[in-house]
């Protein structure tokens, strides 16, 4: 997710390189929430700019059905 957000300006590769403080993410989808919603919010300065950090994006998530754990969520109380 950080990378889309370097792809649109708002972070470096290098030192020197300016942030873009206009483009970004925001309300990104999280573990646990509905693949019916959006993954994220992207703010971007062109077209271009905003297509390259969509396919970044959808490369970095992905669904699959949740199952139980194996293992209690306590192993053991210690007292």
């Amino acid at each position: 997710m950080g990378l889309s957000v370097v792809t649109l300006g708002g972070g470096r590769t290098h030192a020197e390189d300016a942030i873009d403080s206009a483009v970004g993410l925001e309300n990104v989808i999280s573990i646990g929430d509905s693949s019916e919603q959006a993954l994220a919010i992207i703010h971007a300065r062109d077209e271009s700019s905003w297509q390259e950090a969509a396919e970044c994006i959808k490369q970095a998530i992905s669904f699959q059905e949740a199952k139980e754990p194996d293992l209690p969520i306590i192993h053991e109380v210690i007292r």
